[in-house]
């Protein structure tokens, strides 16, 4: 959001650690760990599945991805459905972000992209193109009163600082080792881990910018390159970062584990290896380790 940025405030480790001690709301009306995490999954992919039936920007799904993850910090799993408040994350990003979607082009999406165990019908199929139907007023409903109910949870703060811009910032300051700027092929690598990033909720305890340097550090280090600053000299023992983020290598350190931890702990093979570029491999769970959407040039 280009408008609509601020710089948070980082958490150290011993204050992140103190702030997710506690359990969630989910946590604390029965649901255990595993299944919330399950839950998560879902909601998070049925925004990203959302957005690319609507041909949303990147940037919109990962707003909406912030707001799902905002707000199910707040409230429990038992008390809303997690594809029902996903939908309303998206159809709030498209506005904050200013690409707005009309209801009676979510709607048909949102019906049939949602998980069932029941058979949509030839009627179904119908009733959800029309706007005066009972399935389709009765969705429109439903979207617009968990829209209102996520406006209050969020107490209506909408501000997002994405990891996305400061990637592109740091990569114009920097450069490899030996070259005279940071290989497009390397962008890209970080910018699919922060992509990816935002199944974790990083975004509830990490500044963007640690976040950003801490995933561009590990695209960096499984490609064996040395990242520098395009002007000075670094002091012995001193590692590029250190002069943008005030982070410990702790803090660096957990984000990238915490991202290999959701890869499974099987990162992409390193784009110096192959012509064609970064190879995608899969998790465990068979979702691609890394996302096709092109970061800038």
């Amino acid at each position: 959001n280009k408008s609509n940025t601020k710089t948070t405030k980082h958490t150290n480790m011993a204050e992140r650690s103190k702030s997710e001690a506690g359990p969630t709301p989910s946590q604390r009306e029965g649901i255990d760990a595993a299944t919330e995490q399950r839950y998560r999954k879902d909601g998070l992919e049925y925004i990203q599945s959302l957005a690319a039936a609507l041909s949303l920007q990147p940037i919109t799904s990962a707003t909406g991805m912030v707001f799902f993850h905002r707000f199910f910090r707040l409230q429990s799993y038992k008390s809303f459905s997690r594809f029902s408040i996903a939908a309303a994350c998206l159809y709030l990003a498209g506005k904050v972000e200013e690409q707005p979607k009309k209801i009676k082009d979510l709607i048909p999406h949102v019906f049939k992209l949602r998980p069932r165990a029941d058979v949509i019908t030839a009627q179904m199929e119908t009733d959800i193109q029309d706007s005066n139907s009972k399935l389709f007023k009765d969705l429109r409903e439903k979207l617009l009163g968990c829209e209102r109910v996520l406006l209050q949870v969020l107490r209506f703060d909408l501000v997002v600082d994405h990891p996305f811009s400061h990637l592109i910032r740091l990569c114009r300051s920097l450069k490899v080792e030996g070259k005279d700027k940071v290989p497009n092929e390397l962008v890209q690598v970080a910018w699919n881990f922060i992509t990816d990033s935002y199944f974790l909720p990083l975004c509830l305890h990490t500044d963007a910018k640690l976040t950003a340097v801490a995933l561009l550090d590990l695209a960096a280090t499984i490609n064996s390159m040395a990242l520098v600053p395009t002007e000075g000299v670094l002091a012995p023992g001193e590692l590029w970062w250190q002069r943008v983020v005030s982070g410990s290598k702790d803090d660096v350190n957990a984000i990238q584990m915490d991202l290999t931890n959701l890869y499974g702990g099987v990162l992409p093979t390193p784009f110096a290896d192959s012509a064609d570029g970064p190879k995608i491999k899969r998790s465990r769970s068979g979702r691609s380790l890394s996302t096709t959407e092109a970061a800038p040039k």
